[in-house]
């Protein structure tokens, strides 16, 4: 008798079929995975890249960088970092000053970091001030860079900031030995390592507060000469100008005690403070003054509400400062 396998199979109960079948498929998946899982085991591990770096090239640019006061042709500086970072979680990219009236300023509010971040990630400025093709080493997080020390401990970097260890652990991943030319991410920290220069200016922003306590302020005019506003000819500024709407609060930068308020000629209504240290500041073109002669102020206290009094040409805040009867730029004091 002929065997007929079309017939035979014709004859099967066709639940049998779908469950061998159902099998079948599971068992091929089964293999399907397991060969995976072999493949995977024997292929090497991919590691994130970290750029090589030149150390004389590094010294070379830290020598160059200390005796201009600015940075350039950062990208050896840039390099060891970014191999030496402790962290993964912090991105580093190159920046370079290219627009015009471009600043440190308007960097860090193109990357929502602040000035502190800017100098902690770039220990070699001697000022706030840009130049143009100055390059940055920009870090995507507010905090600074650490460059460790040699024999330098975690404990010991921790207490330099005002951290905990368990801040430094938590913001860093200590994937091999803290050793000398590593850098850890220090988060909400001041920078420490900074020039002569800079820790000197430094040393001036803890003197005043920001002379408006709710919101900032652009600066519209600098200290020095500029071009006058009605006449057009060279004249000299005697403070600094920042933009502000009618009505904003004005507030002391410093406790001191009120020695004029009233009306000051081409400054318009303005209030002028006496502080320690042999210094006074003025504030100029208020629409409102809130204090008088005699009343002593705290840091931080409403002082006159911004107008355009005087010789002015629209709301904005003319601040003025004094250093033993001596005028002196008011923006190293008051940088936000």
């Amino acid at each position: 008798m002929k065997f007929d396998l079309l017939s035979e199979l014709k004859n099967l109960d066709k639940p049998f079929i779908l469950y061998s079948s159902g099998l079948a498929v599971i068992f091929m998946l089964c293999v399907f995975g397991i060969i995976l899982i072999l493949n995977s085991n024997n292929s090497p591990e991919v590691k994130r890249q970290k750029p090589e770096f030149d150390p004389e090239a590094v010294q070379a640019f830290e020598e160059d960088a200390l005796a201009k006061g600015y940075t350039k042709n950062i990208e050896p500086y840039s390099n060891m970092v970014k191999a030496n970072l402790l962290t993964e979680r912090v991105l580093v990219i190159n920046y370079k000053i290219s627009r015009k009236n471009e600043s440190l300023w308007t960097v860090k509010n193109r990357f929502r970091i602040n000035l502190n971040t800017i100098i902690g990630a770039n220990p070699y400025l001697k000022t706030y001030e840009a130049r143009p093709n100055q390059e940055l080493l920009i870090i995507n997080k507010i905090g600074v860079l650490h460059r460790i020390k040699q024999e330098e401990t975690l404990e010991q970097v921790a207490a330099l900031y005002g951290k905990t260890k368990e801040e430094l652990l938590a913001a860093n991943e200590l994937f091999k030995e803290m050793s000398e030319d590593l850098f850890l991410f220090i988060p909400g920290a001041e920078p420490v390592d900074l020039t002569r220069e800079m820790k000197e200016q430094f040393a001036l922003r803890k003197i005043f507060a920001f002379p408006f306590k709710d919101k900032g302020h652009k600066r519209s005019s600098g200290f020095g000469f500029r071009s006058d506003p009605f006449t057009g000819e060279k004249s000299f500024h005697s403070g600094f100008d920042l933009k502000a709407d009618y009505g904003d609060k004005i507030c002391s930068v410093a406790d001191g005690v009120v020695t004029f308020a009233g009306d000051k000629g081409a400054f318009g209504n303005a209030v002028m403070i006496k502080h320690a240290g042999g210094y006074v500041t003025l504030y100029g073109h208020c629409g409102k003054l809130l204090v008088t002669a005699g009343k002593k102020v705290k840091k931080g206290d409403v002082v006159a509400l911004v107008g355009s009094t005087g010789r002015s040409t629209g709301p904005h805040l003319h601040f003025t400062v004094w250093k033993n009867n001596v005028l002196v730029n008011p923006k190293p004091y008051i940088l936000q």
